[in-house]
């Protein structure tokens, strides 16, 4: 009996004998091996190592997924309290690249698609996994319909990330919501915000930011940094117009870390105004 049927009671190795042969194979990665197939089966047995080595993937992955989990559920425990702004979260399938620049659409779709579906990978192979995206341009073209999608997705894969307006963010680190009551920390705010699989900050450069909030927003873009996490960012200014309201210094790290993609198309909400009936129904 084979030394691979030594371990096994002599009738069942027997058995194994007669329903399986033993074949020789060649993986391009560990060399030879051999292994058993059912008799007359034409198929290739796995390579062993190869088996050992996507175990230990996948349980890594799952740890990270572990991690990036439970460093959400802490932070939307903290955010809980203080309501929030949620928007609908857009999905990548429902993204409309039909009418005027399709191919520009179709790039911002599949921008944020490989994104979003890659970046658990990135993350445990540590090939660019802090890279995110900046979405610019007009108002109305979809760019947070885009970022929100990108959430849905990793939801979908256990690995939800944060939506945070900007204008909610000033009123966090400006202690304008449970630091009042003296129940927020903005340094805890500012760790779990650094471990999350993915943080979408909203309306960038809408205003002028205070030298503290710029201040409190690297701190954050540094933790994601060294944690090798992405950010993603929607803005209605292109890189060299958000100087006006930022640090070159921030400005550089933003542009530094992230994939741009430019909104060129015009507004889908003024594309087709409503009839009377279309808006409230007829007779």
């Amino acid at each position: 009996m084979s030394q691979e049927l030594s371990s096994v009671p002599s009738w069942l190795g027997e058995r194994l004998t007669d329903l399986f042969d033993r074949v020789e194979c060649e993986c391009p990665r560990h060399g030879r091996y051999f292994g058993r197939v059912r008799k007359g089966s034409q198929e290739t047995p796995q390579c062993p190592q190869c088996a050992s080595e996507a175990a230990s993937r996948d349980k890594v992955a799952e740890e990270i997924k572990d991690r990036l989990r439970r460093s959400y559920v802490a932070l939307e425990a903290m955010l809980k309290p203080y309501g929030m702004y949620r928007p609908r979260y857009g999905t990548l399938d429902a993204f409309d690249v039909k009418g005027e620049k399709t191919k520009e659409k179709q790039t911002a779709l599949k921008a944020a698609t490989r994104f979003s579906q890659r970046l658990l990978d990135r993350i445990q192979t540590g090939t660019h996994p802090e890279l995110g995206l900046f979405f610019f341009g007009e108002v109305g073209t979809g760019k947070t319909h885009l970022a929100t999608a990108c959430l849905d997705e990793l939801a979908k894969q256990g690995i939800p990330g944060l939506f945070i307006r900007v204008a909610d963010l000033f009123d966090l680190v400006n202690s304008s919501f449970g630091a009042a009551r003296g129940d927020f920390s903005v340094t805890a705010f500012i760790g779990l915000v650094s471990r999350i699989s993915c943080l979408v900050l909203d309306d960038v450069g809408v205003q002028s930011w205070s030298l503290s909030e710029q201040k409190r927003l690297q701190q954050i873009l540094e933790g994601r940094q060294a944690n090798g996490l992405p950010t993603i960012y929607t803005t209605n200014l292109g890189a060299q117009d958000l100087v006006r309201c930022l640090d070159k210094r921030l400005v550089s790290r933003i542009v530094g870390t992230t994939y741009p993609v430019h909104f060129g198309w015009g507004d889908w909400r003024k594309s087709k105004p409503l009839t009377l009936e279309e808006a409230f129904g007829g007779d």
